[in-house]
């Protein structure tokens, strides 16, 4: 006899035997090792004995009807609801004894020759009865007729298909993630029992209508599980077709084989036929089918064939959104995307782990399939607490009310502290200039009053009243006694007293020049000829040691005539501008009595050279404008700067890269820095500068010109000082003190005045020189010593050189 054995779990498989108490008794369930339930199936070869038997046992009725509907004691067939899968034939009834409907599916054995009919009926009964879950349909009778005719009676359940809900049309995105959320919490209680499904579709799904708590016209309210709500309807999802709900084992039918239609929601496993793989993870990656078809309106995969929907299920690939499915939130496709993972492995853990995924993408919280940035973290929280996020806004808004307010006092009150402080700083600051004014008017007047009783001691002494000049002195006080104080002090001191006149030049002293310490002064004379024709005449450089005013040495052998003469800053080095046909530039070693080799200008005739005040270089005036740079001790020029037409120059910073230049065309003096691209313009002239003088200690800048008037600019303000009426004739030189305090100029017309140069008086004239048989007694330059403790004053006339003010010891 052919045998259908089954265990208590609804594993089921076929065997044959002759002993009904032998081996088919006793065998095991080769899934799970429970023990057999034995069912014989139909005889089709009866044995000799019921044949014999056959007339004397009462016959039984019909299996069907005169409808062809079955026999089903105990059941009223109300609708032939047509033949399912593997077949069974599913019917409406009405259970007689308890007057409820059923969905009772029968299966008779005639026409289940393979029997697979018989085992999903066994299956599914195997599989309900160890589940209760409002979810999932119940199991209410399973019978059998005479081993001819099955019956399973289900829970009828009134309402759609979700593929009928459905029809092809996306649902909103939060009502999907709801109803998919109900149905995994449903299929996590089946395989909490041991059963796993193995053919979820949306046709398995009914929804029973329930009804609203709030009325029609009210806002339906959001449901938990075991509720859905769709718009305004609530439903109760229920999960049926359980007729595969059971593990494979070797030699069963592949999933693909035992289901009919389009297999689209067939995971890649049961694609493949890996029987060992199939479980759990093939219910989530239903889920996540049934989840994408609700929001794209269609299956995942979905070919022409049904081969072919198993090819591309095979493939792997995870299937892109559609167009309809534009728009819809990251986090629920994220979900979706991991339901539908190719490997089982890589899927939720459990049915459970993706209801909740699910409920958390509905409260707006981040969901496990994807980690939200802090921004979006941020929105759902506020969209899941709205009175807890409504009183967070109002106490901030409370708080920036009181710090505003606190805010407003506060600055008002600073304002109006400001204000009373802007008065009192005011009056403090007029308090403070009106003491500045005072203070500057008693200085000035303490000077102005010094500089009278000098002028009133100037001409005492010379109307020979040696005590009044003696009182004015004295009374004059010490912080303000300067040049001219000594000067005359020294001549009341030594009465009689002339001019110390230097021997020894005896052609044209063209310029003079102090060392830094006023222990020697240099001249450098020579003149050239008158007349065509005349011999050339060699000028030379003269110097003397101070104070003893005795000649130290002569620098001869020059090709021309020397022009212009400076020292080093550190009195070491003395170089001369020497014109004439073989015009250039020579330097000394005065300490070493050693004459380097000259420096050529292209042809051109030096004018001016001066030393830069940190003493690396000297600078060297042509007579077409140009300066030229040369190191100190020797060696090429290292710098050549194109300029307009001057005739003096003044070096400004200690580099001696900002330079002053008087320009003859224009009668102005021009402030240069070339390496900054700086020109600025200075004082103005009516006639041509003559003469430059440099003070760094007060930056003032001294220029004089041909019409006797010398203007004094101060260098870092850039603005002008004083404008001295200082000569009637040209103006040849200018001298500053080492302090800046005080201006020497001297003129063709035979005086040297000393200046204040700030205020602009003056304050000694002097007349050093007596006229000459041409009646001229002009000073053609002037120099003060540069010592701080010395108080000598040096001028030029003709080939004379005489120094005015005291001896230094």
């Amino acid at each position: 006899m052919l045998y259908l054995l089954t265990c208590s779990k609804g594993h089921s498989w076929e065997t044959s035997s002759t002993d009904e108490d032998g081996a088919a008794r006793r065998a095991l369930c080769p899934v799970c090792g429970d023990a057999v339930d034995l069912l014989p199936l139909l005889d089709f070869v009866p044995s000799s004995d019921s044949v014999a038997l056959a007339p004397l046992l009462p016959q039984a009725g019909p299996l069907r009807d005169a409808a062809g509907r079955p026999v089903v004691a105990g059941f009223e067939i109300e609708e032939d609801l047509g033949r399912a899968s593997f077949g069974l034939q599913q019917y409406r009834a009405k259970q007689l004894l308890v007057n409820r409907r059923v969905l009772l599916k029968v299966v008779v054995a005639k026409e289940d020759a393979g029997q697979t009919g018989w085992g999903v009926l066994r299956g599914e009964a195997a599989a309900l009865g160890r589940i209760n879950h409002p979810n999932i349909v119940q199991i209410l009778e399973v019978g059998e007729r005479e081993r001819q005719l099955f019956y399973n009676a289900v829970e009828w359940v009134e309402g759609p298909t979700l593929a009928e809900h459905a029809a092809g049309k996306p649902l909103p995105p939060l009502e999907a993630a709801r109803l998919v959320e109900v149905l995994a919490r449903a299929v996590h209680a089946a395989h909490e029992k041991g059963v796993v499904h193995r053919g979820l579709r949306p046709v398995c799904i009914r929804l029973q209508p329930q009804p609203s708590a709030g009325g029609p016209k009210r806002k339906p309210e959001p449901v938990a599980p075991p509720f859905w709500l769709a718009g305004a309807a609530r439903f109760l999802p229920k999960i049926g077709g359980f007729g595969l709900a059971r593990r494979p084992v070797e030699g069963d039918a592949a999933d693909v084989e035992l289901h009919d239609g389009q297999p689209s929601g067939l995971a890649p496993e049961q694609a493949w036929g890996r029987s060992q793989e199939i479980g759990a993870g093939s219910d989530i990656y239903a889920l996540g089918a049934i989840l994408y078809e609700l929001l794209t309106g269609r299956p995942p995969y979905r070919g022409r064939t049904p081969g072919e929907t198993l090819e591309r299920i095979r493939a792997g690939e995870l299937p892109a959104f559609s167009n309809k499915g534009r728009g819809l939130p990251f986090d629920l496709i994220a979900v979706c995307r991991k339901a539908m993972r190719r490997q089982p492995k890589n899927r939720y853990k459990t049915a459970l782990d993706l209801a909740d995924d699910l409920r958390a993408f509905a409260a707006g919280r981040p969901v496990q399939a994807r980690q939200a940035s802090a921004s979006e973290r941020a929105g759902r929280w506020v969209r899941r607490r709205p009175l807890t996020t409504a009183l967070l806004f109002l106490c901030l808004l409370a708080v920036a009310a009181i710090c505003f307010a606190g805010i407003y006092f506060v600055t008002a009150t600073y304002y109006d502290m400001r204000e009373l402080s802007l008065h009192a700083d005011g009056a403090d600051s007029r308090r403070s200039e009106l003491a500045k004014r005072l203070l500057d008017s008693q200085n000035a007047e303490k000077r102005i009053t010094y500089y009278h009783r000098i002028l009133l001691a100037d001409r005492a002494a010379a109307a020979d009243d040696r005590e009044r000049a003696r009182q004015l002195l004295d009374s004059c006080p010490v912080d303000l006694r300067h040049w001219e104080w000594h000067y005359l002090n020294d001549r009341l001191a030594q009465p009689g007293k002339g001019y110390l006149s230097l021997t020894g030049p005896a052609q044209h002293v063209n310029a003079i020049a102090y060392s830094p310490d006023g222990r020697r002064l240099a001249a450098a004379t020579g003149a050239a000829p008158r007349n065509f024709g005349d011999p050339g005449v060699k000028g030379e450089v003269l110097i003397w040691k101070l104070p003893a005013a005795l000649p130290s040495h002569n620098l001869n052998g020059f090709p021309g005539v020397p022009r212009a003469i400076a020292f080093s800053p550190d009195g070491r080095w003395l170089a001369a501008a020497v014109g004439g046909q073989a015009a250039n530039v020579r330097e000394w070693d005065t300490s070493q009595k050693i004459k380097l080799p000259p420096w050529s200008l292209n042809g051109a005739q030096p004018t001016d050279l001066a030393y830069s005040p940190d003493g690396k270089r000297l600078a060297t005036l042509d007579e077409h404008g140009n300066i030229h740079l040369f190191p100190v001790g020797g060696g090429p020029e290292t710098a050549f700067m194109l300029f307009a037409k001057s005739t003096c120059l003044a070096l400004l910073n200690p580099d001696g890269t900002k330079l002053a230049l008087a320009n003859p065309d224009l009668d102005q003096v021009e402030i240069r820095e070339p390496q900054r691209g700086v020109s600025l313009e200075a004082a103005e002239h009516d006639a041509e500068i003559l003469a430059l003088a440099f003070n760094p200690a007060t930056n003032l800048l001294a220029s004089g010109d041909r019409e006797g008037i010398v203007q004094v600019w101060n260098v870092a303000t850039n603005r002008l000082a004083a404008t001295l009426h200082a000569h009637t004739g040209a103006v040849t030189g200018l001298s500053f003190t080492h302090d800046g305090r005080r201006l020497a100029t001297s003129s063709e017309d035979g005086a040297v005045r000393i200046w204040d140069p700030v205020l602009g008086l003056e304050l000694l004239r002097l007349t050093p020189f007596d006229k000459d048989a041409d009646g001229s007694n002009g000073v053609t330059a002037v120099q003060f010593s540069p010592a701080a403790d010395d108080w000598q004053l040096a001028a030029v006339h003709g080939n004379e050189i005489r120094i005015v003010g005291p001896q230094r010891p």
